[in-house]
């Protein structure tokens, strides 16, 4: 069988346009049929070879014959990962420069990261990756959204941010994680009571953040004296109680320790930061926004 515009597809072959045969008609056409098939799959076959043989010779010159495929997995970190010195609001921005809507206000922030006697920090970095508010609350309007500083031996982590509880925002800081495994909050660890005042004994549940006013996830760095102590995709998040705001951390190399008082984490450098709630320390100056940290090997 010749076509001089090409064989055709398959089913063309079990139309009606079929030829006019005599004698034994049924077996005729069933033979055409084969041979028609047969003749349009060899003809599809040399198409995909010359498709092959164009994208090999597009590659050759440098220029790529598509775009890759990306991977669901890839899109939906690309979707989550703020680019860096993105300037307006989360979870698309991080950097800050989200004025917020209304009559929102913007609050500094300021978590306390106190070095447990012995321990000397030098300096402190944070580096966010991806970050999480409330709808139409401001993010570093009025400076860096996030940023650390050593001051008195003591590391500020602050954030300036609106506070308003919302759940997506405590979605976010426990994507990933497993709660109660790997994350601490400053105030949550009490019978009968939400604040430290009221003792020190441990609760017999746990219940991780429905609600969180803000979070975000990045990259912490400790320089002590002889030794650097980076953790990355540590989750940094603000809550609200009765008694006033509490602050939680966590880590998908952190783990939980200490009857839930201690959150362990491990750094890429191959040491281990512990962070320890005050009110979980026998500590005077106590403060419902801290956590003790030093470094083990």
């Amino acid at each position: 069988m010749s076509n001089a515009e090409g064989a055709a597809p398959a089913e063309q072959c079990f139309s009606d346009k079929q030829p006019l045969l005599s004698g034994g008609a049924g077996t005729e056409i069933a033979r055409w049929r084969s041979a028609c098939v047969l003749v349009a799959l060899v003809a599809a076959a040399a198409s995909a070879a010359t498709a092959a043989l164009a994208v090999r010779a597009a590659s050759q010159r440098g220029a790529p014959p598509f775009r890759p495929v990306q991977l669901a997995s890839e899109e939906a970190a690309a979707a989550t990962t703020a680019a860096p010195g993105c300037k307006g609001c989360p979870p698309a921005c991080c950097d800050g420069g989200c004025e917020g809507a209304g009559r929102t206000k913007e609050r500094t922030n300021t978590l306390l990261l106190a070095p447990k006697s012995g321990s000397t920090v030098g300096t402190a970095t944070w580096s966010t990756e991806t970050c999480e508010i409330t709808p139409k609350q401001p993010w570093g309007a009025q400076g860096p959204a996030v940023e650390v500083a050593v001051q008195k031996e003591r590391v500020n982590l602050v954030v300036r941010a609106g506070r308003k509880n919302h759940k997506s925002n405590a979605a976010a800081f426990l994507k990933g994680l497993e709660a109660p495994g790997n994350i601490l909050a400053s105030t949550w660890l009490r019978t009968g009571c939400e604040h430290w005042l009221c003792g020190t004994a441990p609760v017999t549940h746990f219940r991780p953040p429905e609600q969180l006013n803000f979070v975000a996830v990045g990259t912490l760095t400790f320089k002590f004296t002889n030794k650097t102590a980076t953790l990355p995709n540590f989750h940094v998040g603000q809550g609200h109680m009765n008694l006033g705001n509490n602050w939680w951390i966590g880590g998908t190399a952190c783990e939980v320790t200490k009857e839930g008082f201690d959150l362990l984490c491990k750094t890429e450098e191959g040491d281990r930061v512990r962070f320890s709630t005050l009110s979980s320390l026998d500590l005077d100056a106590q403060h419902e926004e801290a956590f003790i940290f030093n470094l083990e090997p």
